[in-house]
């Protein structure tokens, strides 16, 4: 087994982080109940995103200055619908490529403070590491090439300048009751990856794809998930159902603690 711990605190000979990491931050219960116990991990609808910017798009084909039919509000909310429900995503942090702002600790991928406070339950949850292209290789397996992308979020002041307009007859494609995925995917960029640039410190990495099942899309992680970082507020309780799990001979294990006016990381053997 590689020395992971090595890998995610130190820099590379020009002074970059590795990126073939990427992290995901959530709360114990889903990770100790959910992630670990059932051994996959959830791509949820993208009506799910936090953003209200995102799932709540709707000035898809009229020029925002025009009064819209009631014809194009019907289509605006059918792709809208499409976006929200049959969307799949799963979000994450990157390490920064280079040093942010001459901040090493910070430019880590396990190490942003806004995440662990929001996604983490006040650094009382986990931060999950997975590599990078296994894990969209794991994806691929259950989607179409046509239908996925896997990018890092590109961060702006004119999200709000970039609506995205459709040729209507290329989007509805034998008549105005059938989405064409394709079209919605050709123009990723502006529907999917595009984010105000407040949010700029998580460095975001998404992976989207198209699903219609209506269910809840949960994928196996096999080898993709490489460790588990623990935060300083986690309930140390609830070591023993980590303990108990069969998948932690698979996955390291880390604590991100504060010591010294600093974070730290630290391996844990259960």
């Amino acid at each position: 087994m590689n020395d992971l711990f090595t890998e995610l605190t130190t820099l590379t000979e020009d002074f970059s982080f590795d990126d073939n990491y990427l992290f995901h931050y959530t709360d114990a219960d889903t990770f100790i109940n959910k992630i670990l116990k059932n051994r996959n991990f959830l791509f949820n609808a993208y009506k799910n995103v936090r953003d209200p910017f995102e799932y709540k798009k709707k000035s898809y084909i009229l020029d925002s200055n025009r009064d819209p039919s009631p014809s194009c509000i019907s289509l605006n909310k059918k792709i809208t619908d499409f976006i929200n429900n049959e969307i799949r995503t799963a979000c994450f942090c990157l390490n920064y490529r280079h040093i942010k702002n001459n901040d090493i600790a910070m430019s880590r991928g396990f190490s942003k403070s806004r995440m662990w406070a929001a996604c983490a339950s006040q650094h009382s949850g986990v931060c999950l590491v997975f590599d990078k292209n296994r894990l969209i290789e794991n994806v691929l397996q259950f989607s179409s090439p046509d239908t996925f992308c896997a990018k890092k979020v590109r961060y702006t002041n004119d999200i709000y300048l970039s609506h995205l307009k459709f040729d209507i007859s290329a989007v509805f494609t034998s008549s105005e009751e059938n989405i064409s995925d394709a079209e919605i995917f050709k123009n990723y960029k502006k529907y999917f990856f595009i984010k105000d640039s407040d949010y700029e410190d998580a460095d975001e990495f998404r992976i989207i794809f198209h699903d219609n099942s209506e269910k809840s899309v949960l994928l196996p992680y096999k080898d993709c998930l490489k460790a588990v970082i623990i935060g300083d507020n986690f309930n140390k309780n609830s070591f023993n159902a980590i303990k108990e799990a069969e998948a932690i001979s698979e996955i390291q294990f880390f604590e991100y603690y504060f010591h010294d006016f600093i974070y730290k990381l630290r391996k844990i053997d259960f």
